[in-house]
């Protein structure tokens, strides 16, 4: 190489993975031509730890897809999934929610959206027991939670003032 050069990981990736959008439309080229165009988005997951790589396999088999939910006071909303933000949507019909997550392999540190969720949120629990303060975050939208559920499953109970 004569000059300076860029290399990216993603020209290594043999099996790119399924896009989260597409669109193809016509634009004109650089000669003038018009012709179509494809533009492809990925959401790509980006950090710097030093967790080991069973933990970063299981948080990246979490990452690309989301996992089957079984829901009492809450129902899907739509879109269900917003991959950009690994979040599962739904709308609160009650003030206690119970979320049964049953991921294919792993789901580590579930988001969810909660559209018409009212009140505050008093307690957060996995399987009954009740998560300290520190293990999960709600900002009255959305509510990030600290665990990881394996394939087995997990119910997380909400519970609203």
């Amino acid at each position: 190489m004569s000059g300076p050069g860029f290399t990216s990981v993603w020209t290594a990736i043999k099996d790119l993975p399924e896009p989260i959008s597409r669109a193809t439309f016509p634009m004109l080229d650089a000669l003038g031509q018009s012709r179509e165009f494809m533009i492809r988005r990925w959401a790509w997951l980006i950090a710097k730890t030093d967790a080991p790589d069973e933990e970063l396999l299981a948080w990246a088999a979490s990452f690309s897809a989301p996992p089957s939910l079984e829901l009492t006071g809450a129902r899907v909303d739509l879109p269900s999934y917003a991959q950009e933000r690994r979040a599962m949507r739904l709308i609160a019909d009650s003030p206690f929610i119970e979320i049964k997550v049953k991921p294919a392999t792993h789901c580590v540190n579930p988001v969810f959206e909660i559209a018409g969720a009212s009140g505050q949120l008093t307690e957060v629990t996995i399987d009954g027991e009740s998560l300290a303060a520190g293990d999960f975050a709600w900002d009255g939208a959305t509510l990030w939670v600290r665990a990881r559920i394996d394939a087995k499953g997990a119910t997380i109970g909400l519970r609203f003032r």
